[in-house]
């Protein structure tokens, strides 16, 4: 038995491993990968697990590196984790070739990181993007280690779906890629059934499904919000909020078509907590309309989502009417159920079945910034209504979505893997 073999042995004895995930987006990052990546880390960090972290330099959604950060290699300690971030090709332009020069920036500049890093004894790549597989799938073969590739959505899909990437001849590519990723790897998790049935027959056999989960201590229905409705000027309002990306993946021009439709209902007010790319473009639609009823707030932290979700009466979920987006658990559901707010989601599929499963909220029209409107009014016009949906959606995260027994059975798979 050789030296890897004969520590990966002992590792597992003592239930004790040394974990390496990979992922392009990582706290102080917000969005649904660097929540979940950071989470499932420290879980497993406080677990007394040996846990690294290949990362980027922070600059998502924005494409601006964060405040306190250089464009550089560095390493450092963050709750326990060790995280190593290479630099990085960043951008704010939304066009394919400048996205794909940015993700293949981190893989190329990754892949120099390994002599840096400890030999791990399991290695967890996360996707989207596609292209952290590839890293994954090298440092595995070149360790000769585990790898588990954690899939949050099918790409080259939900690319095309987007508008991203029109080229057939690079979506053609990129079904080589993902086939040549998931062939690489010795297990693949998934983060909704969803996923799962559309993924290759060939390896159903080695997925598993690790839901994103619910923040049950962070997001709770007693939360005091006062000092974000001052800030923000929400006393008295009918708040409806939507946190997150606003990119191309949430047709976010729904959002200005429905504050258009609500504007005479002067204590109705859209609260959008987020950036991305289209966030210029929506500001200067709201002020062209002259719409007083939309507030942008920015990039905000993710320790403030629980008070944002606290001032809300309605939370929404918007959706570009695709395919892809039908299969996937939003991170951010899970925020808005544990936070006990009813929701308004805009897409049948995964999504919307559990919201009706849980009782929680209600379906709109695809893409109708009218049935939108008139579901707003709707829970607005009965608030014993929406608040009993806001309940029932705490309820049942904290039965079924406990975020600490989801990472829980990560770990178990982890260790039996």
């Amino acid at each position: 038995m050789g030296e890897s073999q004969t520590r990966i042995c002992i590792s597992m004895y003592l239930l004790i491993m040394r974990i390496l995930f990979i992922s392009q987006y990582y706290p102080p990052e917000i969005g649904a990968a660097a929540n979940r990546i950071g989470y499932f880390a420290e879980y497993m960090a406080k677990a007394g697990h040996e846990v690294s972290v290949l990362t980027s330099v922070p600059n998502y959604p924005e494409g601006k590196i964060y405040s306190g950060f250089k464009n550089k290699f560095t390493v450092h300690q963050q709750n326990g984790v060790t995280v190593y971030r290479t630099r990085i090709f960043f951008t704010q332009k939304t066009g394919a070739l400048s996205r794909l020069a940015h993700y293949l920036s981190f893989v190329s500049l990754s892949h120099f990181s390994h002599r840096k890093i400890p030999k791990p004894d399991v290695i967890i790549a996360t996707s989207p993007p596609l292209f952290t597989g590839i890293i994954g799938v090298l440092f595995k073969k070149r360790w000769k280690v585990k790898l588990i590739t954690d899939i949050r959505d099918i790409w080259p899909d939900s690319a095309q779906s987007v508008g991203m990437v029109k080229n057939r001849g690079l979506l053609k590519q990129g079904q080589r890629l993902a086939n040549w990723i998931y062939k690489n790897s010795d297990h693949l998790t998934v983060t909704s059934p969803g996923i799962q049935k559309n993924l290759p027959h060939n390896v159903h056999k080695k997925i598993s499904i690790i839901p994103n989960a619910a923040e049950l201590e962070l997001f709770r229905p007693d939360i005091n919000a006062q000092h974000i409705q001052k800030q923000w000027n929400l006393k008295n309002k009918f708040v409806v909020l939507y946190t997150g990306n606003l990119g191309l993946a949430q047709a976010p021009e729904i959002f200005i078509k429905a504050a258009e439709e609500l504007k005479n209902e002067k204590d109705i007010l859209f609260l959008m907590v987020g950036s991305g790319v289209f966030l210029p473009q929506l500001q200067e639609q709201a002020q062209q309309k002259n719409l007083t009823n939309i507030t942008f707030t920015g990039i905000q932290s993710r320790a403030h989502m629980p008070e944002f979700v606290a001032s809300a009466n309605v939370c929404i979920i918007p959706y570009k009417a695709a395919d892809t987006f039908r299969r996937t658990y939003p991170s951010k559901m899970f925020d808005y159920m544990a936070g006990a707010k009813p929701i308004i989601i805009n897409l049948e599929g995964e999504a919307s079945e559990l919201i009706e499963k849980a009782k929680c909220g209600l379906l709109a029209k695809e893409e109708d910034a009218h049935d939108l409107a008139q579901k707003i009014l709707e829970l607005k016009a009965h608030p014993d209504h929406a608040k009993k949906m806001g309940q029932a959606g705490r309820k049942f995260v904290e039965k079924n979505f406990r975020r600490e027994v989801v990472a829980k059975n990560f770990e178990a798979l982890l260790l039996t893997r």
